[in-house]
């Protein structure tokens, strides 16, 4: 978020992970644990989002120095019927944009608003 870390995601392990480094160089720094792809910077910056699966989680982020993750945590659980298709921070942190495709009636754009307090944040 500040120019000095890019969040991304690597199957150099055998699947989807998601990892940071520094922009100067030096490690990288795992953040996943259990598979992840598409991170996202949350509008803060003090977490990463990711998708695994159909669901999305946030990986709070301490900038140290020196730099620390925690666990991450479930964030948005998509209905079972739904296939996470793409998301969006809003930058503002107003909300997150989900895009879905399903086989019901709910597929398509949705808008989560208060994204923040519904996630214990």
């Amino acid at each position: 978020p500040d120019g000095a870390w890019v969040a991304y995601d690597s199957n150099q392990s055998g699947r989807g992970e998601i990892y940071l480094r520094a922009i100067d160089g030096g490690g990288e720094i795992a953040v996943s644990g259990d598979g992840g792809t598409d991170p996202e910077w949350s509008a803060d910056g003090n977490a990463l989002l990711f998708r695994n699966g159909p669901q999305i989680f946030a990986a709070p982020i301490d900038f140290g120095p020196p730099l620390r993750t925690s666990a991450p945590e479930p964030f948005v659980v998509m209905p079972r019927f739904a296939t996470l298709n793409t998301y969006a921070v809003d930058p503002q942190g107003r909300g997150l944009l989900v895009t879905t495709t399903d086989t019901v009636e709910y597929g398509g754009v949705h808008a989560i608003f208060n994204w923040q307090l519904a996630s214990g944040q």
